[in-house]
């Protein structure tokens, strides 16, 4: 297993990180390192709680939908971040936060991570990790879990329900660096991540984004509470919806569940 150590991360931080850090706190079993943060003591403005866990019993995704989240086998951490003035436009962290993990990716070596609105990590259309954006305090907290495939075991496409197949780091990677390092650099980057979309909003992530686009130009299908539109994907606004075009030309979709039609699938 690859055991985590909380001490190990905080050596890795900058000296900016440290004094952004109003914890870290590792466990070695745990429901959701996301419910634990919104149930815990909020940090002061400005500042970040972390948790991370060997394994999730109750991982969770967008909609609730399980996450698989086995012993030593990824990266499963939530940041609780506390902003000194409301986000005008929270639910667009989720993109600022997936572009930022997949440059740090690339910053490892990792090649070809694309990200697929709004949350999802993907490579070779496979899927290599997710974000899940919850929010408390009347949006003045915002809770971010993270969950990054690691080294999978070779069973896992049992656990998965969902058409598309997971990858992981050791499918791309010829060393796959440890989960104190990975989690090390994730933090290092979220940090000013979150600084910058608390003061900017999302307008400045946006380009970053729309580079790492998985979706754009193909015929995708929107499900929003079972009404479901067909549509050619055109990228995302400044704000962060999706901009979806059809016969009645071009709309925004700023939440719902996505499938490619071309894959003739549905995820979440």
């Amino acid at each position: 297993m690859n055991t985590i150590s909380a001490e190990r991360i905080r050596q890795a931080l900058s000296p900016c990180t440290h004094k952004s850090l109003a914890g870290i706190e590792v466990f070695r079993e745990i429901g959701s390192t996301n419910s634990y943060l919104l149930e815990a003591e909020k940090p002061m403005p400005g500042h970040m709680r972390v948790a991370l866990a060997e394994q999730q019993t109750a991982g969770r995704g967008r909609q609730d939908k399980s996450w698989y989240s086995p012993p030593g086998a990824g990266l499963w951490m939530s940041i609780a971040y506390s902003f000194t003035v409301r986000p005008a436009n929270l639910s667009a962290l989720t993109l600022a936060v997936g572009s930022t993990v997949a440059n740090e990716l690339a910053a490892l070596g990792v090649a070809g991570v694309l990200l697929k609105w709004p949350n999802d990590l993907l490579i070779d259309e496979r899927k290599l990790g997710g974000i899940l954006l919850e929010s408390c305090a009347n949006g003045m907290t915002a809770v971010v879990g993270i969950g990054i495939n690691m080294l999978l075991p070779k069973n896992t496409d049992k656990h998965i329900k969902a058409s598309r197949p997971a990858i992981d780091l050791d499918a791309v990677l010829a060393v796959v660096p440890s989960i104190d390092i990975l989690a090390a650099r994730v933090i290092e980057r979220l940090r000013e991540t979150l600084q910058t979309f608390g003061r900017d909003g999302f307008a400045s992530f946006a380009p970053e984004w729309s580079k790492l686009d998985a979706l754009a130009g193909r015929e995708i299908v929107v499900d929003q509470a079972g009404v479901r539109e067909t549509g050619t994907a055109r990228g995302i606004a400044p704000d962060g919806a999706l901009l979806l075009h059809n016969g009645d030309g071009l709309r925004r979709v700023v939440s719902g569940s996505v499938s490619i039609v071309d894959r003739k699938e549905a995820v979440a």
